[in-house]
């Protein structure tokens, strides 16, 4: 008969591969619900003692994040508005399932399982269609957009990288595995032709690698590998790029400065709480695009600041710097107490990167980049504790 530990890993295993890619609504709403079972059947069944919660560290911006969002909208008294600020609450729903779901260290191979396979599949397709389409074309693997393929990228390779500059802490077996996957997971990012996604990961790496040389947090042979590999894959990513992109400018850039101006407008007439979460579309369409601007039906102004103070005004915006900020500094200073918890330094390097990616693309504000961003948070903050213990 199969154990509840072993039913409940090769779940764990499911949920992790469906968040890391986000290919199909209908897997991933399947996972959630059986890993929300094992969770629930866990809780009763063996945890006798006090539940353990998030630090507060990272719940405080967690929570003034969505409080001020919602704040906003209720202000407005926008019904589509209110509805979307419950949305991105709900986008954060794996954080709560996948930290209470991590009570035991081999969590970390059913992790690691999942999310190599996942990053490997989807880079399999995305070199089959490198060698299917016409040479230069951004490819997508099976996402809609290039950006969005490159903004799961981002948030799962630093998971994939990280560990591999320190042999103990990947399970016995994981370890090619991960390696594949990572190799694979650069190459699609490349194939991506995302100028926001490449230089997301690379400079966020740098920022990495700068906190933890100041907070000596890993071995200083295994921070020169580290420097020297993303130094190597900066010059080939950035030769390789232009060869297939003609350069790193493109006709749309002054889009991008366009649609910053429509928002600061859109800023300046709604200051406190904003045009409403789901109206940026239609007030842009009809009330501040630009006669300059070639692209009246944009969701929102590829910027994730522009997009917060222009839809939730002041309150919104400064909730969306406060989570980024106060997940940063809570993780920084948690890297100093648990200097050997990798978790964290690739944690610190995906939220740099979907951070950056977000000023020139969608970011959070992209449902399963949220997703899976809430499950990677959850991972690190359930193995703080296990680290601890």
């Amino acid at each position: 008969m199969v154990s509840f530990r072993c039913l409940s890993s090769s779940v764990f295993c499911l949920f992790i591969f469906a968040t890391s890619n986000a290919v199909s609504n209908a897997l991933f709403s399947i996972a959630c619900a059986m890993l929300g079972i094992c969770v629930v059947y866990q809780q009763m069944r063996y945890c006798k003692t006090k539940m353990t919660w998030p630090q507060k560290g990272v719940q405080v911006p967690y929570w003034l994040f969505f409080g001020l969002l919602l704040l906003a909208s209720l202000i407005l008294g926008d019904k589509n508005s209110i509805k979307k600020a419950f949305d991105f609450w709900y986008w954060s729903i794996p954080f709560w399932l996948v930290f209470f779901a991590c009570k035991n260290k081999e969590d970390e191979k059913s992790f690691y399982f999942g999310l190599a396979g996942s990053v490997l599949f989807v880079s399999l397709v995305s070199v089959y269609q490198f060698f299917l389409l016409p040479f230069g074309t951004p490819i997508k693997s099976l996402y809609g957009q290039h950006n969005h393929f490159s903004t799961m990228l981002v948030l799962n390779l630093p998971f994939l990288v990280m560990p591999l500059f320190k042999k103990q802490i990947l399970p016995q077996g994981c370890r090619n595995i991960v390696l594949l996957s990572a190799i694979m997971g650069c190459f699609s990012l490349l194939l991506t032709l995302s100028r926001g996604g490449i230089i997301g990961f690379f400079l966020s790496g740098f920022i990495t690698i700068f906190f933890l040389i100041v907070n000596k947090s890993i071995e200083i042979y295994k921070i020169k590998h580290l420097l020297m590999s993303l130094l190597l894959l900066t010059i080939i990513f950035s030769g390789a790029f232009c060869y297939i992109n003609g350069g790193w400018t493109r006709g749309s850039d002054n889009e991008r400065n366009l649609l910053l101006q429509s928002s600061y407008a859109m800023w300046q007439d709604h200051k406190l709480a904003g045009i409403g979460l789901g109206n940026w579309r239609q007030e842009y369409a009809k009330h501040y695009i630009l006669p300059q601007a070639k692209e009246p039906n944009l969701d929102m102004p590829h910027n994730n600041v522009a997009y917060f103070f222009s839809t939730t005004g002041i309150l919104g915006g400064v909730g969306y710097l406060a989570f980024i900020v106060g997940v940063l500094t809570y993780l920084y200073k948690m890297i100093k107490k648990q200097p050997g918890n990798i978790f964290l330094q690739a944690l610190l390097w995906s939220v740099l990167a979907i951070t950056i990616h977000g000023m020139v693309d969608v970011g959070i504000t992209f449902k399963a980049a949220f997703r899976l961003l809430s499950a990677l948070m959850g991972f690190t903050m359930a193995f703080i504790n296990l680290y601890d213990e």
